[in-house]
């Protein structure tokens, strides 16, 4: 139990620092760019908020069993997609949780600096309310295709995270060739 608190503590305490890192580099960035960039920039974070929503609710939806006899015919990234749902908890409090509530306030956070650059009345004030409902909307019609398709889903994520291994696996056994002797 002890243990679940400090990892409790600890996604907080992430969410605390990365949600500052990142809206700090944000306010910044978007005084330098145009309106056109910026509301580019709001799409990109309200799509990566929904996204990581529907792979939070297809990791709890997902059948282990499948990807059990995916491993036993030796089909690439099938372990790693065993991995995310045995751990599915955490996989979904992460996507759900910390990468779509830091989604929300930074999208958040960047509509109302886009409403204001551009000064228009009209469009600080409905900011707020087509940001939500972009975010609610698109994560709602995300749900059922995450359930219904919830294999496959984690399947391609599995699949990422089986080639970004490879990628720093590659990378950490150049490093070691190159400071053995031989």
């Amino acid at each position: 139990m002890k243990n679940e608190y400090r990892g409790i503590l600890l996604v907080a305490a992430s969410t605390f620092a990365v949600t500052l890192f990142i809206d700090g580099a944000t306010r910044s960035s978007l005084d330098k760019i145009s309106p056109f960039f910026s509301l580019l920039l709001l799409l990109a974070v309200i799509s990566i908020g929904i996204l990581f929503d529907i792979i939070g609710t297809a990791v709890i939806s997902a059948n282990e069993s499948s990807f059990h006899a995916m491993a036993a015919k030796q089909v690439p990234a099938a372990s790693q997609a065993i991995k995310l749902v045995k751990n599915a908890d955490k996989v979904a409090n992460f996507c759900n949780d910390l990468v779509g509530d830091i989604a929300g306030t930074l999208s958040g956070a960047i509509g109302a600096i886009v409403a204001s650059s551009l000064g228009e009345p009209v469009l600080i004030t409905l900011m707020a309310p087509l940001v939500s409902t972009l975010t609610v909307g698109g994560k709602a019609l995300g749900k059922r295709p995450a359930i219904k398709y919830a294999d496959r889903i984690i399947y391609q994520v599995a699949s990422v995270l089986a080639w970004w291994e490879r990628i720093f696996q590659r990378g950490k056994n150049r490093q070691r060739s190159k400071g053995s002797i031989g």
